[in-house]
């Protein structure tokens, strides 16, 4: 599954070089505002399958758009 987010700023931001880990924090949140107890499950233990754990979050690079008011 792909997940397109988006977040509009009004004035230059500096990021991180390890922003996916600020960006797993946002997805977590957002999970533990719907689900507290599913999103905990998933941050300790990740997903189960037989004797596996696995881990949700796989990034790519950040794709940034630069556009300047007309």
């Amino acid at each position: 599954m792909r997940i397109k987010i988006e977040f509009p700023v009004k004035e230059a931001v500096a990021l991180p070089v390890n922003y996916n880990y600020y960006l797993t924090g946002v997805i977590y949140n957002f999970l533990r505002q719907s689900d507290r107890d599913y999103a905990s499950s998933l941050h300790q233990e990740g997903y189960r399958e037989q004797e596996k754990r696995f881990k949700l979050f796989t990034f790519s690079q950040l794709t940034c758009f630069v556009s300047f008011p007309v």
